[in-house]
């Protein structure tokens, strides 16, 4: 093949793999427009959740504060920790941020369980014994995905004797950065419910229930436990979208350096053969100027 067949070859591929990668640009665009979407309604769940523990600790709540303070003496230990990863790759340094904190952060305990969800997580956990979960192909697969993980850590709980649960994943911080996070889901953060009793209701009249105050909390702690676990990993799926951008974007810009290389050789190489060609139509009228002479 003649070099400036080769270079017209590499340059089509090249322009080829250049609207591939804008392509994956605008969908991670457009994923992380939905997954931010998503969170920022979880975090208003949240807050009404949050609702719910306040009014139920302005009334007799004492004797479940009690026991959930002595639940929380508990030295916590052995470490129960989900690990959220990615499936896919071209993300960067997604997984590989996310292996680090969570080689430091569980360094000092002494016992540790881990389940590591995507593929791209677990195999950089293989030095531990772990189980593992594919990542939920879709966002409607995450819901049975965590009936499976709270089924795993109630075992934790009360098998195990499991003194902390706890998620561990990458959040977005300020666009468009991204760092990892651990995030304690149990036991409940028992400061965190006496700063909620201690918050004044913002209106003179405080709403009642019906409900028996033990059904009402553990009610209301399945709830924030699911709307936390759910969170996380609608956070991880926002901040993975975040990594890959950035990668398309240290992607596409190499490939337009080497588009604009390309273009640069096609254009000297092609002036070349213009010139040889040039060279040989002159010597050739040369040739028969000879002749008829």
């Amino acid at each position: 093949m003649k070099p400036i067949e080769s270079i017209k070859k590499q340059l089509f591929q090249t322009q080829d793999l250049s609207k591939i990668i804008t392509t994956m640009k605008n969908i991670s665009i457009v994923n992380i427009t939905h997954y931010e979407r998503r969170v920022r309604a979880v975090r208003q769940y949240y807050e009404t959740i949050e609702k719910g523990f306040q009014i139920f600790l302005q009334k007799d709540s004492e004797t479940i504060l009690e026991d959930l303070e002595k639940q929380t003496k508990k030295p916590p230990y052995s470490l129960g920790a989900v690990v959220i990863g990615s499936e896919k790759g071209l993300c960067g340094e997604f997984n590989e941020k996310l292996f680090q904190f969570f080689k430091k952060s569980v360094k000092d305990r002494k016992e540790v369980h881990i389940i590591a969800i995507g593929n791209k997580i677990t195999s950089r956990l293989e030095q531990y014994q772990i189980q593992t979960y594919d990542f939920p192909s879709t966002h409607e697969k995450i819901s049975g995905l965590l009936s499976d993980l709270l089924i795993v850590i109630q075992e934790w709980i009360k098998e195990e004797n499991i003194g902390e649960i706890a998620f561990f994943h990458n959040q977005i911080v300020s666009l468009p950065n991204y760092e990892p996070r651990f995030k304690s889901i149990f036991p409940l953060n028992l400061d965190w419910l006496k700063s909620l009793k201690r918050k004044p209701w913002p209106s003179h009249c405080l709403p009642t229930y019906n409900m028996k105050k033990e059904e009402l909390f553990y009610t209301l702690a399945q709830e924030l436990l699911l709307i936390s676990m759910y969170r996380s990993f609608i956070e991880s799926l926002a901040s993975e979208n975040m990594a890959r951008l950035a990668s398309m974007q240290a992607a596409e810009n190499n490939i337009e350096d080497r588009l604009a290389k390309l273009e640069n050789n096609y254009h000297l190489q092609r002036q070349a053969q213009i010139t040889e060609e040039l060279f040989d139509i002159l010597s050739g009228f040369e040739e028969l100027a000879k002749r008829n002479k």
